[in-house]
């Protein structure tokens, strides 16, 4: 996996910067060689604080990869997922969560 991939998977669930047109690299934004825009470690992890979740990113010196794992406002673990690195970890984990709340949106409406 890489951050292209990671970014692919922020698209994939709907999530799409305004900005992406703009000449300059907004605030809290990141862009890719291919100019996709995708937010930045702190951004996200304000992102997950504004939905109640906490974010924590740390390396696994074992597997030699950073694992991204959030908990709910309990407290109580609600995903993990790993990267290469930091950036692709935490937009994986966006992506991740994201795709969770989606589910979860849908299933209540049945």
């Amino acid at each position: 996996m890489n951050l292209e991939f990671s970014v692919d998977k922020l698209y994939e669930t709907g999530w799409q910067s305004e900005l992406s047109a703009a000449p300059s690299v907004p605030p809290g934004m990141e862009r890719l060689p291919d100019g996709r825009l995708y937010p930045s470690v702190l951004k996200i992890q304000q992102i997950f604080a504004g939905q109640g979740h906490e974010l924590a990113i740390r390396y696994v010196q074992l597997f030699e990869c950073y694992r991204a794992s959030w908990t709910d406002r309990s407290g109580a673990p609600a995903g993990a997922v790993v990267g290469s690195d930091e950036r692709e970890a935490a937009v994986y984990a966006l992506a991740q969560f994201r795709k969770n709340l989606a589910a979860q949106e849908a299933a209540a409406k049945l």
